[in-house]
């Protein structure tokens, strides 16, 4: 399922295992702006009832993003990511969108500015995370999973892990690199 909304807060998680906040504060077109005006609606669609996509309508676009960045506790290399990031991002979640606190609730998120070179690997990250949640696996502990994998690969740049934190920043080359892996996993047997 998907929506567009004028303001985050008042957003619930009702029915909905996880809640998927995509920001994007501009309007500037992109190869990364259109793959993903392409296929959310199509990844909301395809969660179903297991997660709800969110975007801002674009005159609220600001005012959104400021309600996630003003979030108390977020880690200080998310916090400067704030500041720089460029293109959009997802927030992933749990809870309701008022009683969300990274320092107290699971979170990750997504950066799409990771895909800059290769925006048409949006629609694979997509629907491999719909994949993972119909298959019931916890998004949160697969993205921290990865971030484990990737720390003994010493990868650790593709995650922000503090203790106790509950959340992931996730580069998604880090899922890229697991699906390519699952995928030769399955081609050598």
């Amino acid at each position: 399922m998907s929506e567009q909304v004028t303001a985050f807060w008042p957003v619930q998680s009702g029915v909905f295992d996880y809640l998927f906040f995509v920001t994007n504060l501009n309007d500037y077109s992109s190869t990364i702006s259109r793959s993903l005006e392409d296929n959310l609606e199509i990844f909301g669609s395809d969660l179903a009832l297991k997660g709800k996509v969110i975007e801002a309508y674009s005159r609220a676009k600001w005012e959104t993003f400021k309600e996630i960045t003003d979030k108390e506790s977020w880690p200080e290399k998310v916090k400067g990511r704030f500041e720089r990031e460029q293109f959009p991002f997802m927030l992933v979640i749990n809870k309701n969108f008022q009683e969300f606190n990274p320092n107290e609730h699971h979170w990750s998120i997504i950066w799409f500015s990771d895909f800059r070179d290769d925006p048409d690997s949006i629609p694979i990250i997509f629907s491999n995370l719909v994949r993972k949640i119909k298959q019931n696996i916890n998004l949160f502990e697969y993205l921290s999973g990865l971030s484990r994998d990737a720390k003994t690969k010493d990868f650790s740049e593709y995650f922000e892990i503090k203790p106790g934190i509950f959340g992931v920043s996730v580069d998604v080359k880090a899922i890229l690199l697991d699906i390519g892996k699952a995928i030769r996993d399955r081609i050598d047997k």
